[in-house]
Formats: C-alpha cells, structure tokens, sequence
C-alpha cells in the first residue's frame, strides 16, 4: 500500500467516524419548552467599574 492510498484510507476511516459519531448525538432541548428556574426571576443585574487604583 502506497502512501496516496494509505491516506485516502485513513481519510474514510476519519469520514465515518465523524457520521457515527454525529448520528448518535443526542438533540439538544427546546429553550422554549424548558422552565425558567425561579432563581432567573429573582435575580437582579449589576455593573461595578473601577477607574484608577
């Protein structure tokens, strides 16, 4: 086996791989269907900026 041929070898076998891999992957969730924890809710935004030393 030469080198060109090892290297299409080597190719497929990566290209399968990859098609398993990605045809076992789990969906990911909905964002919409999820609930909102109640933490989300409760939660408030804040921004310290500091100038200087």
């Amino acid at each position: 086996m030469n080198l060109r041929s090892l290297g299409l070898v080597l190719l497929s076998a990566l290209f399968l791989l990859l098609c398993v891999a990605s045809a076992q992957a789990a969906p990911a969730p909905d964002p919409s269907t999820q609930p909102i924890p109640q933490w989300w809710s409760d939660a408030r935004f804040g921004m310290f900026i500091h100038w200087g030393r």
